[in-house]
């Protein structure tokens, strides 16, 4: 069993930090910390006696979810907007090996080899369009006072509803603009 101490407090930390921990939001069930931190449940409700341990293991959970969402928000406004990723192709094959005459140096002879290795490697850009589901999803979540979602009205609503209709081209590079701006 793992031994209290400021090194095994930092070990918690960061764990938590990356993994959350479960009655708080989202995070890992507490059975996976114990397990990863190689202590027992009653170790576990020892050390959250511990002033120290307790608003450590809490602040590293408050990150936890600040940064979860925050990468969920940034995630979700790329697949808004569209993004661009770099892919690399790569192509494997058996490995060459060339054999050299030891007093002269001259090349002997080529063979292929019993491992793989990567022969050719491509780089390509490609773009992943706009999702424009996510886009309404993100702008009637965060600026909700603008991007006014028809459903929340309700059915005896006397709020008049624009037919639907295409965006111009000029619109829609407009709403990615200000998306762009936004965030």
């Amino acid at each position: 069993m793992a031994k209290y101490s400021p090194e095994k407090l930092a070990e918690c930390i960061k764990w938590v930090e990356v993994n959350g921990l479960y009655p708080q939001r989202c995070g890992s069930p507490v059975k996976d910390f114990c397990r990863a931190m190689g202590i027992s449940w009653d170790t576990l409700q020892s050390w959250y006696k511990k002033p120290e341990f307790s608003d450590a293991i809490k602040k590293a959970n408050e990150f936890f979810a600040t940064s979860t969402v925050q990468a969920v928000t940034n995630a979700l406004k790329n697949r808004a907007i569209g993004y661009t990723v770099t892919l690399e192709e790569s192509e494997a094959g058996p490995e060459t090996i060339i054999e050299y005459d030891p007093t002269t140096g001259k090349k002997i002879r080529e063979r292929e080899g019993d491992k793989l290795v990567t022969k050719k490697a491509k780089r390509k850009q490609v773009h992943v369009a706009a999702d424009v589901a996510a886009g309404i999803f993100l702008l009637t979540n965060l600026d909700s006072d603008r991007w006014k979602n028809p459903d929340r009205w309700g059915a005896g609503s006397s709020q008049p509803m624009d037919p639907p209709r295409e965006l111009t081209a000029k619109e829609a590079r407009d709403f990615r603009k200000g998306l762009e701006k936004e965030y």
